[in-house]
């Protein structure tokens, strides 16, 4: 299953046990945050859910698609066991997310 559930413009859900988890779930959000587009983040921890809400003009399935194999990765972390070097991998892999996101924000 890929991390993107599902996109329409200006509105991005994003699936992992990840987000069920609150130390990476706070650094997820934190990153997401820090992106000058994303107007609202609603995380479901239950599902493991990550509702993102932003101005669509900024973010089109093109550059969306261009970050993928990065949001793929951070799915591979979820076989990891809990704990500082997961939580690390995430603060690696959602910097490079925005660095990529934001490169023309």
């Amino acid at each position: 299953m890929s991390v993107i559930a599902s996109f329409i413009p200006g509105r991005l859900r994003l699936r992992s046990s990840l987000i069920s988890s609150a130390g990476t779930r706070d650094v997820i959000i934190r990153a997401l945050l820090s992106l000058p587009f994303v107007t609202s983040l609603t995380p479901t921890p239950s599902t493991g859910s990550l509702l993102i809400l932003y101005r669509a003009a900024a973010l089109p399935l093109s550059r969306l698609l261009e970050v993928r194999p990065l949001l793929e990765e951070l799915q591979t972390l979820e076989g990891q066991p809990a704990g500082p070097e997961r939580l690390e991998a995430v603060k690696v892999l959602c910097g490079q997310i925005v660095r990529e996101l934001g490169s023309d924000a």
